[in-house]
C-alpha cells in the first residue's frame, strides 16, 4: 500500500543463499506512476550485517581521521573521503536499471521511505553520480541531504501521517566516565526544549541524566516525545545489554524496561529520538 504523504516508497528485499545475499527493489508512487516496479538488485558477496560491520569499521575511523588506507587525515579530507564511499555504494547497490529510474525521479521526488527487511546498509550514505560521453550527468548529494528521508521495517504497522504531542521529555545525558564530551549536547537538548515551548507543549529537561532518574521518569510516563541526547553501545554478542550512557557510569538498557514503563509506552505511545552512537544498530534474532 502506497503511503499518500510520501512521494516515493523505495522497498528492498533481501535473500540469503549459501551466504550470498540477493537484493530485489520495487518502487511505488502515486506521484510517478509506480504502481508496484520491479527491479532486479545485485548480489552481496557477503550477508548484510558482514557488509554493515565493514562499513560500520571504516565510518569509525573516519571519526578518528583515521583514513581507509590507515593513514592520518585532515578534518577537511573526511567529508570527501565518506563522499568517496557513497558513489562506491552508488555503484554497489544500484544496477543499469534503478539508476535509469533514479534519473527519472532524482528531481521529482522530495519525500523518499526506504522499506527494507535488512537494516544493515546504510542507504542514507549512497551519493549518486554519473557521467556520460566525457560528460558528467549530475553530482548529487548523500541521500540523506538530498531527500527528506526516513526508514520503515516491512510488516510492521506505518507510521502515523501526524504527531501531534503534548509532553516532552528531554534527556541529556551528560559525560560518563571517560567518554568523550559531547560538546553540541546541552545546545541540543536547549533547542529541543525551546522547540517544545514554540509550538505550546509541556516539557521536562534532564540535564546530566543518572539511571535513577531516568528510570523514574519513564516509570512516570506522559510523556508522548522522548528525545535522548548522550552516549549509546551497542553489544553486538548482548543486543538486551547494550544502551544508552548515563552520567553516573551506569547504562539503561532493553532489559531494564519493566513492566510499568512498558504501561505508559502502551498508552503514551511516545515519539522517542535517539541522538547517540551505535543506537541505530540491530542483530538479526
Amino acid at each position: 500500500m502506497i503511503t499518500p504523504t510520501v512521494d516515493l516508497e523505495f522497498h528492498v528485499t533481501a535473500q540469503v543463499v549459501a551466504g550470498r545475499t540477493r537484493l530485489s527493489y520495487e518502487l511505488r508512487s502515486k506521484k510517478l506512476g509506480y504502481r508496484g516496479r520491479h527491479i532486479p538488485g545485485p548480489e552481496l558477496m557477503t550477508q548484510p550485517e558482514e557488509f554493515q560491520a565493514g562499513l560500520l569499521a571504516r565510518l569509525e575511523a573516519l571519526n578518528r581521521q583515521i583514513g581507509p588506507d590507515a593513514s592520518q587525515l585532515d578534518s577537511t579530507d573526511v567529508v570527501p573521503t565518506i563522499e568517496s564511499l557513497g558513489r562506491q555504494l552508488y555503484e554497489q547497490l544500484f544496477p543499469a536499471e534503478l539508476r535509469e529510474a533514479y534519473r527519472e525521479f532524482r528531481d521529482e521526488v522530495r519525500t523518499l521511505l526506504i522499506v527494507s527487511n535488512e537494516p544493515w546498509i546504510p542507504w542514507e550514505l549512497v551519493k549518486p553520480e554519473e557521467s556520460r560521453d566525457g560528460k558528467v550527468l549530475f553530482k548529487d548529494e548523500l541521500l540523506c541531504w538530498r531527500f527528506e528521508l526516513s526508514r520503515w521495517l516491512p510488516d510492521v504497522e506505518a507510521p502515523p501521517v501526524e504527531i501531534d504531542p503534548t509532553r516532552l521529555l528531554c534527556i541529556e545525558a551528560g559525560d560518563p566516565g571517560k567518554a568523550e564530551s559531547l560538546k553540541h549536547a546541552k545546545k541540543e537538548a536547549r533547542f529541543v526544549t525551546r522547540l517544545a515551548k514554540r509550538k505550546a507543549v509541556a516539557s521536562d529537561r534532564m540535564t546530566d541524566a543518572t539511571f535513577e532518574d531516568v528510570q523514574s521518569a519513564l516509570e512516570s510516563g506522559g510523556n508522548d516525545w522522548i528525545h535522548f541526547v548522550g552516549h549509546g553501545k551497542h553489544d553486538p554478542e548482548d543486543p538486551y545489554g547494550s544502551g544508552i550512557l548515563l552520567v553516573d557510569g551506569r547504562s539503561l538498557c532493553p532489559r531494564d524496561v519493566n513492566a510499568d514503563m512498558k504501561a505508559h509506552f502502551q498508552n503514551d505511545r511516545p515519539l522517542v529520538f535517539f541522538n547517540s552512537c551505535e543506537v541505530g544498530r540491530r542483530r538479526r534474532s
